[in-house]
């Protein structure tokens, strides 16, 4: 059986094929601690400690499917590698040594012990039907281990949006009310039309929107006008018609450029979640509020996010979805509760994280957690498909955002080693010794 040697990093890691070992020259050897992986400067494992013929020592562990690998990856030039204090193995088909000529002890893991292990991990990776192809034996975790494991990737991906935010922030000259401005709008976006939304809000800076917030006929003039969006709408129409001239009078006060309308997506789209009705949402919501981020450090609930949200477009949107459409009756003319959710999960709470690791004041993480603890799992594909064959019940945005990440960065790659619950999956319990 092909064992790779990522795969002699998972048993490793772990701690599957032991503590306690006799090296290749019969000297008594005992783990205390595997190391942390994932160095990518030197050897596998650093800060490893393990007892070697009853001495205690500190280094780094290199993992090699075959020992002769030491050279041909030049290890032996490598001044690196000198701290290196157990060299491990699948197969010891040569004797190493350091630069300075030091013999490296070496640890031939167990082949049958390793060919166990390879069998139940390939066993457990069968089910390729579905794109948890786990699903039959992660359903048999203890729901409390399920639920917490989720729990922790869906903090991972809060602090992944947190790190985009951070460029937000610098692409926003470190304005905190600009930053919001452009989480907001690309929130707003959703998944279909993020990209046409950051455009906007880049061509589109929020101290014009400060300048222009006490006329709701000017925002909407600047948001229809700088999508694009305003020029499929017929002149005929007075609303229409008005708004053109104002954004001809703000493009050029403001030396404006708009953004090209082919990028915006209109379907599949459901008619609420079209990018006019969005825009005119936009630009009540701005009309009604301003210092952004005081207002969003404020808040204590998410119902204090629905009411921040709850303000009506102009009287044109109770009959239409897009400025080129028919009438017909909106009953949409503010985001819905499902809406604001996202908008939370994706932009406040993020923001939150954000904001607690560069200002030091720990209690918006707190806050952070709370917010997903009040909010709904979203409703797409991966969550879909995730309840339906483990039969598990969501209960907050948190465990939800967790099978996104579990399934972005695990599952859709097939990167089943490093998964967090691939231990546990293989029913270890304990080690072997």
């Amino acid at each position: 059986m092909q064992i790779s040697e990522d795969f002699l990093h998972f048993i490793w890691e772990n701690q599957l094929a032991g503590r306690k070992f006799s090296l290749n020259s019969g000297v008594k050897c005992e783990i205390l601690h595997p190391g942390k992986g994932g160095n990518k400067d030197g050897p596998d494992f650093e800060a490893a400690l393990v007892i070697i013929d009853g001495l205690k020592l500190s280094g780094y562990i290199e993992i090699h499917v075959r020992s002769s690998e030491w050279y041909k990856h030049k290890h032996h030039l490598d001044s690196s590698y000198n701290k290196v204090i157990l060299h491990v193995v699948a197969e010891n088909d040569e004797l190493v040594y350091d630069i300075n000529e030091n013999e490296i002890p070496v640890l031939v893991l167990d082949k049958k012990l390793l060919e166990e292990w390879k069998d139940k991990y390939e066993h457990i990776r069968m089910s390729l039907k579905s794109p948890f192809i786990c699903a039959a034996y992660l359903s048999k975790i203890p729901e409390k281990a399920l639920k917490n494991g989720l729990e922790e990737m869906g903090k991972t991906r809060l602090r992944k949006k947190a790190g985009e935010i951070m460029k937000v922030f610098e692409e926003s000259n470190q304005d905190w009310d600009e930053c919001v401005y452009r989480i907001l709008l690309k929130s707003f976006g959703l998944k279909q039309n993020t990209m046409p939304m950051e455009f906007l809000a880049r061509s589109l800076p929020y101290k014009i929107i400060s300048k222009e917030k006490e006329n709701l006929h000017s925002l909407e003039a600047l948001f229809f006008g700088q999508a694009g969006i305003l020029e499929t709408g017929a002149s005929s129409h007075p609303y229409i018609a008005a708004l053109k001239k104002e954004y001809k009078y703000l493009k050029h006060k403001y030396y404006l450029n708009p953004i090209n309308y082919n990028s915006w997506k209109y379907a599949p789209i459901r008619p609420a979640a079209m990018p006019d009705l969005r825009l005119a949402q936009l630009a009540a919501f701005f009309h009604n509020n301003g210092s952004l981020a005081n207002q969003v450090l404020g808040f204590e609930s998410k119902k204090d996010v629905y009411a921040w949200f709850n303000q009506e477009t102009s009287f044109f949107w109770r009959n239409h979805y897009s400025l080129k459409g028919e009438e017909s009756l909106n009953k949409h003319i503010r985001p819905g509760s499902s809406f604001i959710d996202l908008i939370i999960v994706n932009g406040i709470v993020p923001f939150y994280y954000f904001w607690a690791e560069n200002t030091f004041q720990s209690q918006y993480f707190s806050k952070a957690l709370a917010f997903m603890e009040q909010c709904k799992s979203e409703n797409n594909k991966i969550i879909h498909t995730f309840v339906k064959e483990l039969q598990f019940t969501i209960q907050t945005a948190l465990i939800s955002q967790g099978i996104i990440h579990l399934f972005q960065k695990y599952c859709s790659n097939r990167n089943c080693l490093k998964c967090p619950f691939i231990k546990e999956l293989m029913n270890l319990q304990g080690n072997h010794e």
